[in-house]
């Protein structure tokens, strides 16, 4: 090999190098791009997210200070129009003591003019006993059924309730203290208003569950997927008699399909206020019954080729 063949094999190296760089940006440059747009978009339905989540947190924070600042240790019964009478529905299977802290979660609300129905689905510990803990407060009512289910349970306290607005707690989540106030200041003050819901907070969300949940009403976004829990629903009595109740046939999502039935009637409204603090992974549920592919399917058969609103 000559000095000059020598001299120049670091140029054609470097000849060969620019060549594969050429060819590796040639191939990779057009993937590059799809995928900076689709980064482009991830960001920026993450910042239309952001802005909707500090929108409700805003909304939340001014609209229901007035009730938030009362003294404590008060209870603020005043409503725009006459008191309604609430009745809280609880199915409960052997959680006796989330039971009790779900119960007494009703019993701190700064609104008072309520019954609880616990609807004991079959338990077989001491939730009879606990429950007979809180039998000194009249407002308190135990029902026992044979083990038949959350829909059940629900049904049962339906049938036995005795309230012009009926709501839901489930025994492993917890209510803000102002929610029933703030749901029965809003149904006394419209005759016309016949189904609600408040906002909910995750005490220990999975990944991929948003901490935070609460927003305006969207049928179209409900029909693809629920966002109004069970916790949060308040609704009179009315759609109870003229719709039905719980639907057996959907466990896992019932309130789903409750909130596209009664809502396929009348216009939900979001009530600014945080109502529940639903804790995840709670053992023991009142349903075993995971959300499956068939009630998914179930539903959507049911409501989504609907075009009631």
């Amino acid at each position: 090999m000559t000095q000059q063949a020598a001299r120049s094999l670091p140029f054609r190296a470097l000849r060969r190098a620019v060549r594969l760089v050429a060819r590796l940006i040639a191939h990779w440059r057009p993937a590059s791009a799809k995928r900076l747009a689709e980064l482009t978009s991830e960001v920026a339905a993450l910042r239309g997210e952001l802005k909707d989540r500090l929108f409700t947190v805003e909304m939340l924070l001014t609209t229901i200070s007035p009730v938030a600042e009362a003294p404590a240790g008060t209870k603020a019964n005043t409503c725009d129009g006459e008191q309604p009478y609430v009745s809280v529905i609880m199915p409960t299977y052997n959680r006796s003591r989330l039971l009790l802290e779900a119960a007494n979660s009703v019993r701190k609300q700064t609104f008072e003019n309520w019954e609880l129905l616990i609807i004991d689905d079959g338990s077989s510990d001491d939730t009879a006993q606990a429950v007979r803990s809180l039998s000194h407060d009249p407002r308190i009512r135990y029902i026992r059924q044979e083990n038949q289910g959350e829909c059940a349970a629900r049904k049962a306290g339906l049938a036995a309730s005795r309230g012009e607005i009926i709501a839901y707690l489930d025994d492993d989540n917890l209510w803000f203290p102002h929610f029933l106030q703030v749901a029965a200041s809003a149904f006394a003050s419209d005759p016309d208003l016949h189904l609600a819901y408040g906002a909910i907070a995750h005490a220990d969300p999975p990944h991929n569950v948003t901490p935070f949940m609460w927003k305006a009403f969207d049928r179209d976004a409900l029909l693809k997927q629920n966002y109004i829990d069970t916790n949060v629903i308040v609704h009179r009595r009315s759609l109870f008699v003229d719709m039905g109740g719980w639907d057996d046939q959907a466990p896992g999502m019932a309130d789903w399909e409750l909130m596209l039935r009664y809502s396929s009637t009348t216009q939900p409204r979001p009530l600014p206020v945080l109502a529940a603090l639903y804790r995840d992974g709670a053992e023991n549920r009142l349903s075993t019954a995971k959300a499956t592919r068939y009630t998914y399917d179930y539903i959507q058969r049911k409501w989504a080729s609907r075009s009631d609103r």
